[in-house]
């Protein structure tokens, strides 16, 4: 996982928001109108804020997912909202105020709602602020619909917004079999609320640190099933036997293969943490 820097971007992040704001004020009868979040076709958040929105989040998380680093890009992306859309009272909203960003940017949705004057900005209603989003992948894996991980595995539960603590990396980190661990127990019920050490993520991950050896240029190349059983078959020697042939099997298929390469982000994490010269 990465730290998200907001502040790199807040100021493109803000206007985007606020020329959306501004355009929604009507003078009469002084409120604003439609700037909820919406995925209704002809709503005004979706034919002119969404795609902005999602291009900047994707541009400033270098189109990695904020949870599980798997690469997204604008067909494959969900937003998610840090302070959920349910939140309806400051008592909610106030368990996220521990980062400043939260604390300092985003407010009820009904503050802007309600309004019957143009209010200023910052904060911004949370639907809608940049600070309360970041781009999360579908959490879907082959062979089902089914949403296994991140943003639509959390649903409307309260999480630690781990992306936006900027010692991260010292705090959680992937074992070589492919476990996620934190060495803070306050983030275990995030880490199990968003699924990230679903089997499917841990086979991968497990992978990644073994076939990372190899440059990354000659894995990406491997579009081949004969070139990739090599690749897999070399590197996962070490593994127990009923172990080794699942995943070879598994991962030489073309589906399978494509979704690793999906979490390439792990390649360069685990020849940083576990470098190759002490292995």
């Amino acid at each position: 996982m990465e730290f998200i820097d907001k502040t790199s971007n807040k100021a493109a992040g803000d206007l985007l928001v606020d020329t959306f704001l501004n355009g929604r004020w009507n003078i009469v009868p002084n409120r604003y109108s439609d700037i909820n979040y919406s995925t209704a076709r002809t709503h005004p958040f979706r034919l002119t804020l969404r795609d902005p929105l999602r291009s900047q989040l994707l541009l400033e998380q270098k189109n990695l997912c904020c949870y599980c680093m798997r690469s997204i890009d604008e067909n494959t992306t969900t937003l998610e909202h840090i302070v959920t859309k349910s939140t309806k009272t400051q008592v909610e909203l106030d368990k996220y105020t521990h980062y400043p960003i939260i604390r300092d940017n985003v407010c009820l949705q009904s503050v802007f709602d309600s309004a019957r004057v143009k209010l200023g900005t910052p904060p911004f209603p949370l639907e809608i602020a940049y600070e309360n989003l970041a781009a999360s992948c579908k959490g879907d894996f082959p062979g089902g619909a089914t949403y296994h991980i991140c943003n639509h595995k959390r649903g409307n539960d309260y999480i630690e917004t781990l992306f936006y603590i900027s010692n991260i990396n010292s705090e959680i980190s992937y074992r070589k079999a492919g476990l996620l661990v934190s060495s803070n127990s306050l983030y275990d019920d995030t880490i199990i609320t968003l699924n990230l050490n679903y089997d499917s993520l841990e086979r991968i991950r497990q992978v990644w640190y073994h076939i990372s050896v190899e440059e990354i240029a000659d894995i990406l190349s491997a579009t081949s099933e004969s070139d990739r059983n090599a690749i897999l078959t070399l590197n996962l020697i070490s593994l127990p036997k009923a172990r080794r042939i699942q995943l070879i099997a598994d991962f030489k298929t073309e589906t399978f293969w494509n979704m690793l390469m999906q979490y390439k982000w792990f390649h360069q994490y685990y020849r940083t943490i576990y470098p190759l010269e002490v292995r």
